[in-house]
């Protein structure tokens, strides 16, 4: 058994909180927040056609759009995670661009930033 949750079972618990949280907002308050899904395993060919249609290596995990057209960036990574430098170069650039980015280890880190986000 793992002595720490995944980095797909953090992000899934994360999701699953803030979702259950904001569902408390009325509509117009209500971050939206969703998954880029840039990870996984994928044959020359798959992961090609991917990249044709604009998989970038290094996008953080989530995006949330808040209220008012700001954006947050979420990288997460597991408890003894480290950032790729595809990662490190991703969020430079959205950085230089004006964008949030955070990067958090594990759910309660996570929780506890993005609460004090909103």
């Amino acid at each position: 058994m793992r002595e720490h949750p995944t980095e797909a079972q953090i992000q899934v618990a994360l999701v699953t909180q803030l979702r259950w949280r904001w569902q408390a907002l009325p509509a117009e308050q209500r971050p939206f927040i969703f998954a880029i899904p840039n990870g996984g395993r994928r044959d020359p060919r798959e992961a090609a056609h991917m990249l044709a249609q604009g998989v970038t290596a290094g996008l953080p995990d989530l995006q949330i759009v808040m209220p008012g057209g700001s954006v947050i960036w979420v990288e997460l990574k597991a408890h003894n995670g480290v950032l790729r430098q595809s990662q490190k170069d991703i969020h430079a650039k959205l950085k230089m661009l004006g964008h949030v980015v955070h990067v958090y280890y594990g759910l309660d880190e996570a929780i506890a930033g993005l609460t004090t986000c909103q």
